[in-house]
């Protein structure tokens, strides 16, 4: 089982099995514009309940970007520090990654002139073609109709890790 987590209050996260089946995709669960840990715990343990466990967890390894502001860096590390923390808490094997190194996988075949986030969007799209991608958190899930771009990245840091671990080929998913 791998678990694909882009982390962020707009992030998302995904569980794929061994046979690439998509057995969780969910918006990364906040309350108040601070990731919800209790939340993320039960959704984590989720995926521990299902076939092949533990989970190995691939979370996109991010740090601060230049004119990102004091207030914005520090909210979104205590996101992706919540993240960690429950990981660890739930003793997963984590394995951090960079986004550079999932796209390069995951977006491969896709025109390498466009924008990452519409590569992503096709990428997603080509590899799981049956899966929901326009979905929205809770309350907007009725008003959704593009693609959630957390669920997306979830999607293909999941699929960054199958290829990774269960050494399939990224061209067609196979």
């Amino acid at each position: 089982m791998i678990l694909g987590i882009d982390p962020g209050l707009t992030g998302g996260i995904c569980a794929v099995d061994r046979d690439r089946r998509v057995l969780i995709l969910e918006p990364m669960p906040e309350t108040a514009k601070v990731v919800d840990s209790q939340d993320l715990a039960r959704l984590l343990r989720r995926a521990d309940e299902l076939p092949m466990q533990p989970p190995d967890v691939f979370l996109e390894q991010v740090s601060a970007r230049p004119g990102q502001g004091s207030v914005s860096t520090f909210k979104f590390g205590r996101v992706y520090g919540a993240v960690e923390g429950v990981v660890g808490a739930l003793g997963f094997p984590l394995h951090l990654v960079r986004p550079q190194a999932w796209q390069k996988v995951s977006h491969a075949g896709t025109p390498g002139n466009a924008d990452p986030k519409e590569r992503s969007v096709l990428a997603a799209s080509r590899l799981y073609p049956s899966v929901d991608l326009v979905r929205g958190t809770t309350t907007t899930r009725e008003r959704a109709s593009q693609p959630h771009l957390g669920l997306v990245d979830a999607l293909l840091i999941a699929h960054f890790g199958w290829v990774t671990l269960y050494g399939g080929t990224h061209g067609n998913g196979t």
